[in-house]
């Protein structure tokens, strides 16, 4: 009887223990994340992934309803994805994130103006690729160019996307 008792005991202790890992995967088809703490989720109909020459392109836009702003990633990855972390860089030749906003930018000179923001640090993960799909995680810092600059912090970011033949 001690026995069993133990034994339920490690067991319970194990499968209470055993918790998402962050790396993982939850999403079944689409791109999200938090930016300065608020969901974003990416359209999914128009999210995806395609290789350009050396380099891997995740794209995913997000169009407001009701207005014109719009808002998109844009996941410059050298090389063929797959699994590990890449690092993201500031210079020429690495691995890069854009991210474009008119919601961000508040002295609009004309309708469409947007914000231009660039990663500065952070890793996205690739998790599982195979021929037709790609998931992975990511987590970075976004910062504009312009003056004064402003910086947005991307968390909890999640893709799991069809790749364009």
């Amino acid at each position: 009887m001690k026995k069993i008792l133990l034994l339920l005991v490690v067991l319970s202790f194990v499968f209470f223990s055993c918790g998402k890992k962050d790396d993982a995967v939850t999403l079944e088809n689409g791109f999200i994340c938090e930016i300065d703490g608020k969901s974003w989720t990416g359209d999914t109909l128009t999210s995806n992934i395609l290789k350009t020459g050396e380099f891997t392109v995740i794209t995913s836009p997000y169009q407001f309803i009701n207005s014109k702003d719009l808002e998109i990633f844009s996941f410059v990855l050298k090389g063929d994805l797959k699994p590990g972390d890449i690092v993201l860089g500031s210079e020429s030749g690495q691995s890069y994130v854009e991210f474009k906003s008119t919601v961000t930018k508040k002295d609009k000179k004309f309708e469409d103006d947007f914000d231009a923001f660039h990663s500065t640090e952070g890793k996205v993960k690739i998790v599982k690729v195979d021929e037709n799909r790609a998931e992975g995680t990511f987590n970075f810092t976004l910062v504009t160019s312009e003056e004064p600059k402003k910086t947005l912090k991307v968390t909890k970011g999640q893709f799991n996307l069809k790749i364009s033949k």
